[in-house]
Formats: structure tokens, sequence, C-alpha cells
């Protein structure tokens, strides 16, 4: 799993064009700080077999955190102990809700953990 700081390259085709973006990926440790400190929950208790409601929510949220970073759905799955589909289904969850006057919590806490963090959000169809 990526855990440092360091440039990385995104190369894309659009338009026939090749659009060239840079962006910086933090260690993950600054992502897991910043769910402890705005959900209360450690990487232990979002790793273990657990499908309670309070824990789900800031799975989700470290889920669609990490794979902004840039690590893959396996590495991310990898690490929560979980398969691929739950990552991409947390990507897409969080994606869904995200800005929707309803889910103001849900909104508060992502642009709060960007802001902690530094990694913007860039909400993207999967």
């Amino acid at each position: 799993m990526t855990d440092g700081i360091y440039p990385v390259e995104e190369i894309s085709l659009q338009d026939n064009k090749i659009e060239r973006k840079q962006f910086v990926r933090v260690p993950n440790k600054l992502i897991d700080d910043a769910i402890f400190l705005f959900t209360g929950y450690t990487m232990y208790e979002l790793r273990i077999k657990n499908r309670s409601a309070e824990a789900v929510g800031p799975r989700q949220m470290a889920m669609f955190f990490y794979r902004l970073n840039g690590n893959s759905y396996n590495n991310i799955a990898i690490h929560f102990h979980r398969d691929k589909a739950t990552a991409m289904h947390s990507m897409r969850k969080v994606s869904a809700y995200y800005g929707q006057p309803s889910e103001y919590n849900l909104t508060y806490l992502a642009d709060s953990i960007s802001k902690h963090t530094g990694i913007e959000i860039e909400i993207k169809t999967i």
C-alpha cells in the first residue's frame, strides 16, 4: 500500500488530447488519524468484523479517502479485511451522498477530513 508523500502523475485521454495532472499522496496514517479525530474510531475498530451501523459509516469514509489518496481497491480491501466489492461500494456510497442537503453530517465529516489531510474531494463516477 502506498504510504509516502511523493508526487504522482495521472495521465488521461480526453478528446484525443493527453491531459497530465499531478497530485501528492499523503501518508495513510494521516487519514487514519483524521478518521479517529472526527469519528472516535481507531483503525483497529474499523478493521475488525463488525457490521454495526456506528462503525460502517466511518469505515466507508476511511475507504473513500484511501481511494482518493491513490490506493487500489485491492489494497484497500486487504487493509480493512474486506473484499474489493466492499471497497468499491464504499466509494460509490460516499460519492452518491456527498453534498446532498439531507446528508449534512456526511458532507461535513468528509469536508473536515479533507481539510485535515489536504486530500481534495473530487467526485467521479465509477
